[in-house]
């Protein structure tokens, strides 16, 4: 699939999922501009990206592509929502939230995967939502993906900053259109003649 575990259960990202290697389609083409310009820290991007969008639509693959562009920009995290939620609580119980908080902030980019993975937990949503504003002003930068209906995660989302600090951006299925350009981009990419 792409990735594997560190010694500390979070995701490595594999070298080829780069920017250059996807193929944007009208159904795509918002999301993967706003993502490269995260990836490249442009000054009108936001701090928070949410790629939000149903499973099979490529948001593992822009947070993959972000993730391989921010490891030559500095410390990038990777994990996923159920794993930072499963921290948070435990730090709080062991009353070490603030060492918490200050071990994210060591890094530059912070990527979360499966933010839907939380949609029935409010309290750590608005818990979520928290850190994630403190990671911010410390100058981390944070995009996660989020499968499913965005309104599941509404405490989180109310918890964000007020655009352009923050950004949702919605990934919707490829028609038949998208889907024979990304066939015949890929088969062009690997040297494959298709007879359509």
């Amino acid at each position: 699939n792409g990735q594997s575990d560190d010694s500390l259960g979070r995701r490595v990202v594999a070298r080829d999922l780069t920017f250059n290697r996807l193929i944007a389609t009208t159904s795509s083409r918002d999301a993967v501009e706003f993502a490269r310009a995260f990836a490249e820290g442009h000054l009108e991007a936001p701090r928070v990206l949410v790629l939000a969008g149903s499973a099979g639509v490529g948001k593992t693959c822009l947070i993959r592509a972000i993730a391989r562009a921010g490891t030559r920009n500095g410390r990038v995290v990777l994990t996923t929502a159920t794993q930072l939620a499963d921290l948070l609580i435990l730090a709080i119980r062991s009353d070490s939230i603030e060492l918490l908080r200050r071990w994210y902030i060591r890094g530059d980019l912070l990527l979360v995967e499966d933010l839907h993975t939380l949609s029935s937990r409010r309290a750590t949503q608005e818990q979520l939502a928290l850190h994630v504003r403190t990671w911010i002003d410390a100058g981390v930068r944070v995009v996660m993906t989020a499968g499913g209906p965005i309104d599941d995660l509404a405490a989180f989302v109310r918890g964000l900053p007020a655009a352009p600090t923050s950004r949702t951006v919605f990934l919707r299925r490829p028609g038949r259109r998208d889907m024979r350009a990304i066939v015949l981009a890929m088969a062009k990419r690997s040297g494959v003649r298709l007879n359509w």
